[in-house]
């Protein structure tokens, strides 16, 4: 029997990409293989976002394109879709499912009319080992107690399959409970929900001895993890266990919320060997009045002094953030209040964007004021002060010999990044005896010859790797 073809379109943050990697998992393992054609898929799967119009746009853009194939393939969507987008993309996809339910996406194929039924497929998928099981074999929901155990499927545990054999995302929770006036998260992931301790340490040991070198803990918030398990572990509780894990590999995580940083988490992170020191710390905005507005209960102040005790205790910390340019009510003196701050934290890298209204969330109800040219003109602004911190930490680099995870190969050059997170270009030189399909994926010592804002660039001082 002929395997099916399968293409997937995952759009948005890191949370999609990992929720695509199990979605790859359960029709691989229903003898689905996957296609970089969408022309001679049998399936196209999209995992949405609904946090940026333009992500939803694309979508649309890309149903026209489906349209003008000659081969009909099964269309199914799931990710992060708003009640209002949701209406319009049924008019498009045969099917729409919550990815918490990708347990049950055998079973929505099976009953489609333009993948025929299959007794092969199966309805169920590997699964990362728990401590916590039901007598069905299902996973126990963590939050429960003795009095009120149910049957809970953890979609998360479903193992996933990794774009590359080197570095792993790996998400310790789903869902949000900041309701930021913005965004669609709690109303398309729904409340936070924290996965099991056990089954987080368990999936990363697991993912060293496969000899991954970089390990990605994900979350909406990854400070808040723990907080919604009576008596549970903290961020803090899982970073120090993790770093217990024998090997050579890095930890890193995103993304982290400003009114939940602890200290307790600042002066212990420099403790901690395999976690890197990058910090992604979203602004949002530099100005209290509209901070206020996007719900995202912290100050101006607050976020200054959270940067300064970062710099201080963590040794050449890099830091990056996410603005949003153009919130309603943001006048002249909100923005410079947000130049300010940029100038001030000195920032590494920085996802800027330009405010636009996503449908169901509360910030739709203000007056969208500010022009489109206005928060083009501001993001551009913005940029050019980034462009200059950058640069000016980059520059800090030159000379200097720094550890690199190499990523890939492109045009004649080796790529691959910090620990703190910086781009590296890196020429192999003469000295150079490996094949580059052996040093991706492993540790090399470079020298740094030069910088650009958003580049470093530098040489190969061995041929040794780990």
């Amino acid at each position: 029997m002929n395997k099916k073809k399968y293409y997937l379109l995952p759009l948005g943050c890191a949370q999609n990409i990992s929720d695509a990697e199990r979605v790859s998992t359960v029709l691989e393992e229903n003898r689905f293989v996957i296609t970089s054609d969408e022309s001679e898929a049998d399936l196209i799967c999209v995992i949405a976002c609904s946090v940026r119009q333009s992500a939803i746009d694309r979508i649309y853009g890309r149903s026209k394109i489906w349209g003008k194939y000659k081969k009909k393939s099964l269309k199914i969507l799931s990710g992060c879709v708003l009640p209002k987008d949701r209406k319009k993309m049924e008019e498009i996809f045969d099917v729409v499912f919550g990815i918490e339910s990708l347990e049950e996406l055998p079973s929505l194929i099976a009953l489609s009319s333009v993948i025929p039924a299959d007794s092969t497929l199966r309805l169920t998928a590997r699964r990362v080992e728990t401590g916590i099981q039901s007598s069905n074999g299902k996973r126990l929901d963590p939050r429960c107690g003795e009095d009120d155990k149910k049957n809970y499927f953890n979609y998360l545990s479903i193992q996933p399959k990794h774009g590359n054999t080197f570095q792993a995302l790996v998400p310790i929770s789903n869902g949000c409970n900041n309701f930021c006036s913005y965004c669609a998260v709690p109303y398309t992931r729904g409340r936070e929900v924290s996965r099991s301790f056990d089954e987080i340490v368990n999936e990363v040991k697991d993912l060293v001895k496969n000899g991954y070198k970089e390990i990605t803990l994900l979350g909406q918030n990854v400070n808040s993890y723990g907080n919604d398990i009576k008596g549970g572990k903290s961020f803090l509780d899982l970073l120090e266990e993790l770093d217990k894990i024998p090997g050579k590999f890095w930890i890193r995580f995103i993304s982290n919320h400003p009114k939940d940083f602890p200290n307790e988490l600042i002066e212990n992170l420099p403790k901690l060997e395999k976690v890197t020191p990058y910090i992604h710390l979203p602004l949002q905005s530099g100005s209290t009045k509209i901070l206020k507005g996007m719900n995202r209960k912290y100050t101006r102040k607050d976020y200054l002094t959270l940067v300064e005790k970062i710099r201080k205790n963590i040794p050449d910390v890099a830091i990056g953030t996410d603005t949003i340019v153009g919130f309603p009510g943001e006048t002249e003196k909100d923005f410079e209040k947000s130049i300010e701050v940029f100038e001030k934290s000195k920032f590494d890298m920085a996802y800027i964007a330009q405010y636009s209204p996503r449908q169901g969330t509360v910030s739709a109800r203000m007056k969208d004021d500010i022009s489109k040219e206005i928060k083009k003109q501001r993001d551009k602004k913005l940029n050019e002060v980034l462009k200059k911190t950058a640069l000016e930490n980059n520059k800090k680099y030159v000379g200097k010999e720094v550890e690199v995870l190499v990523e890939k190969e492109y045009k004649g050059f080796l790529w691959g990044r910090t620990g703190t997170y910086k781009l590296v270009k890196i020429d192999k030189g003469p000295s150079f005896v490996k094949k580059s399909g052996e040093i991706i994926g492993r540790f090399i010592k470079i020298k740094i010859k030069s910088a650009t804002p958003w580049t470093l660039s530098g040489s190969l001082l061995t041929a040794n790797s780990k």
